[in-house]
C-alpha cells in the first residue's frame, strides 16, 4: 500500500521532491526514499535532475509507472464511486471530518521538514 500511495502521488504531482512527497503521504523522508528506491528498481519511478539545486531531485512516473497507476485507479474507481453514493448527503461532512483529522494529526506529529 505505501508504494501504491507513492505511485498515485507522483501521478498527481509529477516532479515532486522526496521531501514534499514524504509530507504529502505522511511518512518520514527516509521511509519515502526507500519506497522510491524500490519503485525505481522496478522501473516505475524515474529520478530527474534539477538545474537550480542538485540536492532537490524531481521524481516522475516512468511510462510503466503511469500505466500501472492508471490501471489501478480504474480498478478502484467503481468502489470509490459506490462509497460516495452510499454516503449520500453525509459525504461532505465525512470529507470535512477527515480533513480535520489530517490537520490535527499533522499538528501532533509534524513532518521532519517542518521541524527543521
Amino acid at each position: 500500500m505505501p508504494q501504491l500511495r507513492v505511485l498515485f502521488q507522483l501521478r498527481r504531482c509529477p516532479g515532486i521532491t522526496t521531501g514534499c512527497l514524504a509530507h504529502n503521504i505522511g511518512v518520514t523522508v527516509s521511509t519515502t526514499s526507500g519506497l522510491v528506491a524500490k519503485l525505481a528498481e522496478r522501473g516505475l519511478v524515474e529520478r530527474g535532475i534539477a538545474d537550480d539545486d542538485r540536492r532537490q531531485i524531481p521524481l516522475y512516473l516512468s511510462d510503466a509507472g503511469q500505466e500501472m497507476a492508471g490501471e489501478l485507479a480504474e480498478i478502484a474507481k467503481p468502489f470509490l464511486d459506490g462509497v460516495v453514493e452510499e454516503l449520500g448527503e453525509d459525504f461532505e461532512s465525512v470529507v470535512s471530518a477527515l480533513e480535520a483529522l489530517r490537520e490535527a494529526a499533522a499538528r501532533v506529529h509534524p513532518d521532519e521538514e517542518a521541524e527543521a
